[in-house]
């Protein structure tokens, strides 16, 4: 699944899993994206991107709206 430290301490913490999910997904990296989509799911079934949105502390309009995107490419539904 790639990623940092982070991965290895915290596998259940969702963020973390979102981040990796959406960088590998943004930087073109399908099946790292995947892969890190798919645990997520298994971590969060009923997780979405409205979901992932009321959680965030993102202030810039702009760095949500990448994000989101990276999510999406990765698979997570809206």
């Amino acid at each position: 699944m790639g990623g940092g430290s982070y991965l290895r301490n915290l596998p259940s913490f969702l963020m973390a899993n979102c981040i990796s999910a959406a960088s590998h997904a943004l930087a073109g990296r399908a099946e790292p994206a995947q892969r890190a989509m798919e645990h997520l799911r298994r971590l969060d079934p009923a997780l979405c991107i409205s979901a992932v949105k009321d959680w965030l502390s993102i202030r810039r309009p702009e760095d949500l709206a990448i994000f989101c995107e990276g999510l999406r490419r990765a698979g997570l539904p809206e």
